[in-house]
């Protein structure tokens, strides 16, 4: 049965006794936090985008796997979107983005 509001979404959620973090979860929030072969720059960047992402995760996703809560100011909007655009200008110049940028719109447009 697929939930049909928010509350009974959220009332689903808390009721799965299933999610844990394992030691595989763990090893690829680590792999996605700290992906290998960036440049220090981007790294940065992406260790600010990581705590955005972190920030959206419920307390209790976040206290499974000891992370902090970010400060209030790096989840404001301003900082976020600033910080998704110079993300997507590094990103921007790594081979086959373009290409794959193109394909995408294109498949979008069919």
């Amino acid at each position: 049965m697929v939930p049909t509001s928010v509350d009974a979404l959220r009332q689903y959620i808390e009721s799965v006794d299933l999610l844990q973090a394992t030691p595989a979860a763990r090893e690829a929030i680590g792999i996605v936090l700290e992906p290998p072969d960036l440049s220090d720059e981007l790294l940065e960047l992406w260790r600010e985008l990581g705590q955005v992402a972190i920030g959206t995760l419920p307390d209790w996703a976040r206290s499974m796997y000891g992370f902090a809560k970010p400060p209030a100011e790096a989840m404001e909007r301003d900082p976020v979107r600033q910080l998704i655009g110079a993300i997507d200008m590094a990103f921007e110049s790594l081979p086959g983005v373009l290409e794959a940028r193109e394909r995408i719109e294109l498949r979008m447009r069919a």
